[in-house]
């Protein structure tokens, strides 16, 4: 039994499958810098700085933005 594990694991055969997982890696992260998209909030909020309205008294840039989930499955 030891001898037909040591068969399946022998050091080529880990090489290679490593060599194989690092280049699907690499493959994807380039993949999905190059053409993956990022989504940006500032677009959907007005930029417009207004003293009459408390919520656009000061400029977007400065705000740090955040989102809330309520992962707690109660009634609102």
């Amino acid at each position: 039994m030891k001898d037909k594990i040591k068969g399946l694991l022998t050091r080529k055969k880990l090489f290679r499958f490593f060599k194989i997982a690092l280049i699907v890696i690499f493959t994807s992260v380039v993949f999905l810098s190059l053409f993956g998209t990022v989504a940006h909030a500032t677009g959907l909020v007005d930029d417009t700085v207004n003293a009459d309205n408390l919520y656009s008294q000061y400029p977007l840039e400065n705000y740090q933005l955040d989102f809330y989930v309520d992962n707690s499955w109660g009634w609102l």
